[in-house]
């Protein structure tokens, strides 16, 4: 039977992460013509496709922009469990990890690659993602909650059990019917029980993590990392209007691109604790991409062909450099 070796080390990662018994792999496995990844991918339930032509998960964590604590952090991590593997400690440290940041930091899309990462480092048996929030796990009477979470973490064995917004579980004002304390009470026992069979990532906004993370002692012991996502800079927020404009096949003029840095420029200088991060130049090409299409369509232009101009910026982003020059 033909066998692609290249594509071997992706089959196998797919094969352990579905979970079904050796025997029914090989009867699946022994109807092939031909051992590759477009034969396995019509056995394999959606969700856990291979896609032949992807980089590994190291490598697509490098091509996110900027990011460089973080990227050095997750290595320095993956590290120090790997040599403590090596050396048979009884004792690793936990692999549970505290993502904050402001919002369009990525926090889910990083989870993510995370948890493919562990896997491919052997540090996580399947390296699936169970994405939850303060809804899946919170029910509304006593002992439910504890079932929902416990259910929540079950599921996430082998992979990652990602919290967004997990600080929503321990609320300033919890009143008497509040069951985020007995959903983060048996996360943390979980966390202990299960610690080398799964991760927990906790994301959410710096200030209301730190709450949750003080609203129980048994965090501080389970937690290996905590990682603060710096705000993109104007440089990457203008790498990111490229990106998106080459994905759409677009071409920027010269001048739009300097105007641009001055607009991140800007908007970098008057960001808060809500600064939108990669939504700034998502929603700027989308408004810009809408006015060089209409343009395009009055001046029978090739949108393909003709580049996004300066004319292209809505009113307002002009407004808001004029403003800036005057102050």
């Amino acid at each position: 039977k033909k066998l692609e070796w290249l594509q071997l080390a992706k089959m196998v990662r797919a094969l352990v992460a579905v979970q079904r018994q050796l025997k029914n792999w090989y009867i699946v496995l022994s109807r092939m013509a031909t051992l590759d990844v477009q034969s396995l991918n019509q056995a394999l339930p959606s969700s856990w496709r291979v896609n032949a032509n992807e980089h590994s998960a190291w490598e697509r964590l490098d091509e996110l922009i900027g990011l460089t604590e973080l990227k050095a952090h997750i290595r320095e991590q993956v590290n120090h469990l790997r040599q403590q593997i090596t050396e048979g400690s009884h004792s690793r440290a936990p692999m549970h990890l505290v993502l904050t940041g402001n919002p369009g930091t990525g926090k889910t899309t990083l989870a993510r690659l995370i948890a493919e990462i562990f896997r491919e480092e052997g540090l996580l048996r399947r390296g699936h993602l169970v994405e939850v929030d303060r809804e899946k796990l919170v029910a509304g009477y006593v002992g439910q909650t504890a079932i929902k979470t416990d259910e929540a973490c079950r599921q996430a064995l082998g992979g990652v059990l990602f919290i967004d917004e997990a600080y929503s579980l321990a609320r300033k004002e919890q009143q008497d019917n509040d069951f985020g304390k007995e959903a983060v009470d048996t996360l943390i026992k979980r966390m202990y029980d299960w610690k080398d069979q799964f991760m927990v990532v906790l994301a959410g906004y710096p200030k209301p993590m730190q709450q949750l993370l003080e609203s129980n002692p048994g965090f501080e012991r389970r937690i290996g990392a905590q990682i603060f996502i710096e705000d993109y800079k104007p440089e990457e927020l203008l790498e990111i209007f490229e990106l998106i404009a080459r994905k759409n096949k677009r071409a920027i003029a010269e001048d739009l691109r300097e105007i641009l840095l001055r607009i991140f420029a800007a908007e970098y200088r008057r960001k808060n604790d809500k600064f939108k991060n990669a939504g700034i130049p998502e929603l700027l090409f989308k408004n810009v991409a809408q006015r060089h299409l209409k343009r395009c369509e009055n001046h029978r232009l090739n949108n393909l062909e003709e580049p996004l101009q300066c004319e292209d910026l809505p009113n307002e982003y002009h407004v808001m450099l004029t403003e800036e020059a005057e102050d």
